[in-house]
């Protein structure tokens, strides 16, 4: 496939040509834009932050919307966790790692080969 056409270094006149059709074409548009940013917030500089602020309604109603909808999914996603249950209890642990948890303390070798052993005694 032949993309020579695409390359802007190959015929500068052709892409400087390009520019100038583009910029004569939307000369229209951005001078009237110029002029509403200049008449609403008095400079071009504060134009860009009245527009952005103008985006800002829309952007955070879609944002509390997704909390919404994700809040939603997670809820269902998971209804056989109980609110009141405890971390260790939604955790499913064995019994060995609950109690370690519970008594704040690391396990020993012994502990961690009974526990690997399915909680069987030697």
């Amino acid at each position: 496939m032949d993309l020579s056409a695409l390359d802007p270094f190959v015929d500068p006149a052709h892409g400087d040509a390009l520019v100038a059709r583009v910029l004569e074409s939307s000369a229209f548009e951005l001078a009237r834009r110029r002029r509403s940013a200049v008449e609403t917030s008095g400079s071009a500089g504060a134009a860009v932050l009245a527009i952005m602020a103008g985006w800002a309604k829309p952007a955070l109603a879609a944002a509390a919307l997704a909390v919404v909808v994700s809040g939603l999914a997670l809820r269902a996603a998971s209804p056989e966790v109980r609110a009141e249950a405890g971390v260790l209890e939604a955790m499913a642990l064995p019994g060995q790692v609950e109690e370690w948890l519970v008594e704040e303390r690391s396990p020993t070798t012994a502990d961690l080969i009974l526990t690997l052993e399915g909680g069987t005694a030697w």
